[in-house]
């Protein structure tokens, strides 16, 4: 099973991304939630289609439902790109050097009587990722799956309960950005 940060220990921020100290990440995800930093990396093979990744049965929150390539939380001190780097080797076995920042966006999500999300986000893409060489880490990832951007937007739409709140968010913006895939 992966330790996230090295630890449990989060940057909270305000809706401007400044930093107001660390917070446990258990308890920044009770209730309604407490506001902090995390990332979403969409890593896209050398062909452009996007890997997916399903979230593990483990966690506790949205267990099975389908995700970017991978998501987390910024520790202190970290530098955020690097984490994103390191953060993608410990949940699917491969570093990629080719992480570019995309955008950022602020939401929050309830899953069910279970807890929230609610966290600034920075979503990332990293470039050329060899699916051939990756290895999930199952605490994890249960599964991934490729799929080329015109139908990563029509799968998404025909089944939103399927896939992460935060993803589809991501998802949209990203079109927004990139009309052609």
């Amino acid at each position: 099973m992966s330790r996230e940060n090295g630890g449990r220990i989060i940057i909270l921020v305000d809706a401007e991304g400044r930093s107001l100290g660390v917070g446990d990440k258990d308890l920044c995800h009770k209730g309604e939630g407490v506001l902090h930093a995390a990332f979403l990396v969409m890593a896209f093979s050398e062909r452009n289609h996007l890997l997916l990744a399903r979230r593990s049965a483990n966690k506790p929150l949205w267990p099975g439902f389908w995700d970017g390539t991978i998501a987390s939380h910024y520790g202190p001190g970290e530098d955020r790109v690097t984490r994103a780097r390191d953060r993608m080797a410990e949940e699917i076995g491969f570093r990629c050097e080719r992480v570019e920042p995309l955008f950022r966006f602020l939401y929050r999500a309830a899953y069910r009587d279970v807890g929230s999300e609610y966290e600034l986000c920075d979503v990332y893409a990293a470039r050329g990722v060899d699916v051939g060489r990756i290895a999930p880490d199952p605490g994890e990832i249960s599964e991934c799956r490729l799929l080329a951007p015109k139908d990563l937007a029509r799968e998404a739409s025909s089944r939103p309960a399927d896939w992460a709140p935060w993803f589809q968010i991501a998802l949209g913006k990203y079109a927004e950005l990139f009309p052609d895939g």
